[in-house]
């Protein structure tokens, strides 16, 4: 398996997938929205080590020239924001993998690694034990409509199992330099002194899985290769969880800042998280009104993820671990990179709001 199809090739996880591929001597071919920046693979468009084309999987007569001649599909490309509706997630995280299943199985592609989410695995109070692949997924646990709409979407990837082998891949919380998702918006907010105690309550530590995205492109080449892992679902996470508020010392410690006793509740940090919403649904009222804007804003830190840092989400890594793989990472020794890339910056690379297209 040499020729292979990634999408969201300009994103986060999708520059790191390209990164791998190129390294171990596949033939890429990349895609990615048009108006997207290809700043990050384009030493390979340059270089002529990697074919870059354009395309939205909405539409599918761009996809089909894509998938010609291509084994296998590595499909990391998706709408994530919290925000947003859930019609506009559909349309990119299920109609879209679904235009990109028909013509991948049209085309005779032979692996399709579809991207789920550990989101459909929903955040919870009590015992922080560890989720696995075959936990019942029950919709009332989702914490919003992109959990949802991963779900969906892995159903429906799987509904061509026999058409083309699919496997599917739930990351934990994706951290690592070149995102400003995840861990790196409370590491600013703790550099900024806008968080000064780690959240929570007292008498109860959360704990959540991370994965480094590095070892996420890792585990999905690696499974590409596995025929064991055909049809399944994998978890994707380091091997030890940490706590919130391990995190937030660790954070603490390499910025300089002391740790005040005692717990940021939810409620406090849901009213900043609405206050921050009200600021964008302040901004697009009059933005699309007055000057017919095409883009809205989405606020980085919404209510909905004040879940993942005050409740459990934790998952098991035993099936991928039993097929062979290693994790490299560990989050309590990776977290120092990831401060100090934002310290170089300035932390000017983690926005308050990111722009999505009304229209």
């Amino acid at each position: 398996m040499k020729k292979v199809l990634v999408t969201g090739a300009c994103g986060f996880v999708g520059s790191h997938l390209v990164d791998l591929l190129v390294q171990k001597g596949y033939d890429v071919k990349a895609t990615d929205l048009e108006n997207v920046s290809t700043r990050k693979i384009d030493k390979y468009i340059a270089s002529k080590q990697v074919d870059y084309k354009p395309s939205d999987v909405r539409r599918k007569e761009t996809l089909k020239p894509l998938v010609e001649n291509i084994e296998a599909v590595f499909h990391p490309a998706a709408l994530f924001n919290l925000c947003i509706s859930y019609s506009k997630l559909y349309d990119v995280n299920v109609k879209g993998t679904e235009n990109l299943c028909i013509e991948s199985a049209r085309a005779g592609v032979k692996r399709f690694i579809n991207w789920s989410s550990s989101s459909v695995y929903g955040c919870w109070d009590g015992e922080p034990v560890a989720r696995t692949e075959d936990e019942l997924i029950k919709k009332e646990n989702f914490a919003n409509d992109y959990a949802l709409s991963k779900y969906e979407q892995e159903k429906m990837a799987h509904t061509y199992d026999k058409a083309m082998r699919v496997t599917s891949v739930r990351p934990g919380n994706i951290y690592g330099v070149g995102t400003y998702m995840g861990l790196a918006m409370p590491m600013k907010n703790l550099k900024l002194g806008l968080l000064q105690r780690p959240p929570g309550k007292k008498g109860f530590q959360a704990y959540s899985s991370h994965v480094h995205a590095e070892d996420v492109v890792r585990a999905a080449e690696f499974l590409a290769n596995k025929p064991e892992a055909e049809g399944q679902v994998y978890n994707l996470v380091e091997d030890n969880p940490a706590s919130v508020e391990e995190l937030f010392k660790i954070g603490c410690d390499l910025l300089g800042k002391k740790m005040k006793k005692g717990y940021e509740p939810a409620v406090t940090l849901k009213i900043s998280a609405h206050a921050f919403s009200a600021i964008a649904g302040l901004r697009n009222l009059f933005a699309t009104t007055i000057f017919g804007d095409d883009y809205k804003w989405y606020p980085l830190f919404d209510a909905e993820s004040v879940d993942l840092m005050v409740k459990h989400h934790l998952l098991s890594n035993k099936k991928i671990r039993d097929l062979g793989f290693k994790f490299k990472h560990d989050i309590k020794k990776s977290i120092e990179e990831v401060i100090k890339h934002h310290e170089s910056t300035d932390w000017k690379e983690i926005p308050w709001f990111t722009k999505y297209k009304a229209r």
